[in-house]
Parts: C-alpha cells; structure tokens; sequence
C-alpha cells in the first residue's frame, strides 16, 4: 500500500461504498428434506451481514495513528486514521492570517473566508472517521503508510441487517413465497440464557429472496431471509459465518 508521498493542501473525505455481501456462500452440505412437524417447515443456513462499506481518503496522506483491529466495533463518528496533519495546520494558520489583512476589497475578503473554510476542511479531515455504526471486518493499513487518494483504509458493515443465506429442496420451494416470515435460531446461542429470554421463539425474520430457477445439479433452489436487529443486538446474537436454523410456520404455506 506504500506510495509517493504528497501534501494534504488537498481536502480529505472519507470515501464510503455500500455494495452487497454476496460473496459468502451457504454452507457446502446437500439440502435435507424439511422437518415436517405439525408446526414448523426446518431449513438450515449461515449468516452474512447484508452491506458492505469500504472507507478511503480522497488526497494523499501518511498515517501517523490507527485506532481499530479488525473485528473492533466502532460508533458512527469514531475515528479510524489519524493522517499527518502538520501541512493542514500550516495552511490554516496562512488562510487566516491573510483574513486579517486590514484593508481588503470585498472580493479578496470573500476569497480569504473561502480559504479558511477549505483549510477547515482539510485539518478537520486528517481524521478519518467511521461512517455508521458497525463492526470492522478487514484492516489493510498501518502506522507509516504513505497512501494515495482512494486507498482502502478498512471494511465496515453494519449488523443490524443480517441474512441468512440457505438452499432449499426443489420439493419444498411450493411452500414458501417472499416476504412470508419465519424464525431464525442461531446454533451457537439458541441455549443461551440471554437469548432464550429475549427471543425465546428465535429472531423474527422475512423470506426476503427466493431464486426462481433451480440448481438442478443439487436440485435445491437459494434463498435469503433478512433480519432486522435492535441496535443494541446488533453483533450480539447473530454474526457472519453463525449457522442457524430457520423456522417456517405451516399455517403459513
């Protein structure tokens, strides 16, 4: 990630993509048949967070301080890198003092407040921040890097919308639709005093994806169901990679 180093006159701004986590497939098990009980159609899947955000800076800079690892959870606003910031200052303390130039013209007044303002900008930049409230998942910079505009400084997501991924038997598919809603049992907690309190009968979901044509090679069809999370569970009972058990009511189908 090292590059040629340059100046921070440039205004930095943290660059923050939301793509899709696709990329995450289902567990690699043939589908089983449905549980039948008088209650309940069973499937199996895995967990995956349901966007991605990568954060770079937008000019150049070097990285003097890094506050986060990988799997930290950070708050919307923490800071994230701290880049050189000593060029910014300088230019800051230019911009205003040609603003107290006595006698300026009110053009050359409006451009020195101009040059202020983007000084601001710039210093308060240096510091990259976290753009939401989520869990790190991938760091790929260090103390001393010299990085050019867009680098990837980290990988974010946020777990408050979670998915779980599964493969259903083409001879179950008729009894399920999209948006029916289900429960989701994550294996690692479903004995767990804590969830069994607060979510005694799983997490509640919605079938949200269902493909209309089959994997005729395993003859099972895949399908997404979406959880929405409390922010305060939000990592807490369900994380990416957890199997699960979901839940279908049959007086639903």
């Amino acid at each position: 990630m090292k590059a040629n180093r340059s100046g921070l006159g440039l205004s930095v701004v943290v660059l923050a993509v939301v793509v899709p986590l696709r990329a995450q497939e289902p567990p690699k098990v043939a589908p089983k048949p449905a549980v039948r009980s008088d209650a309940v159609l069973e499937f199996r899947g895995s967990a995956a967070a349901a966007g991605l955000v990568r954060v770079s800076p937008a000019a150049d800079g070097r990285v003097v301080r890094v506050f986060f690892e990988e799997g930290s959870m950070v708050s919307k606003g923490d800071v994230l890198v701290q880049l050189d910031d000593e060029m910014a200052k300088a230019e800051l303390e230019k911009a205003a003092a040609a603003l107290k130039t006595e006698k300026l013209a009110a053009a050359e007044r409006q451009q020195a407040e101009l040059a202020v303002t983007r000084a601001k900008q710039a210093l308060e930049a240096t510091s990259i921040r976290a753009p939401l409230d989520g869990i790190v998942l991938t760091r790929t910079v260090a103390v001393g890097d010299t990085l050019k505009a867009g680098a990837l400084l980290c990988e974010m997501t946020d777990l408050s919308t979670m998915e779980i991924e599964m493969r259903i038997p083409a001879a179950d598919v008729s009894k399920l639709q999209k948006g029916q809603n289900c429960r989701v049992i994550p294996d690692a907690i479903a004995r767990s005093r804590a969830f069994q309190k607060k979510h005694r009968d799983g997490l509640p979901g919605v079938l949200s994806h269902l493909e209309p044509v089959a994997d005729v090679t395993k003859e099972a069809v895949r399908a997404r169901v979406t959880i929405k999370l409390a922010p305060d569970e939000a990592g807490v009972f369900l994380k990416p990679g957890m199997t699960a058990s979901v839940l279908f009511p049959k007086s639903e189908n």
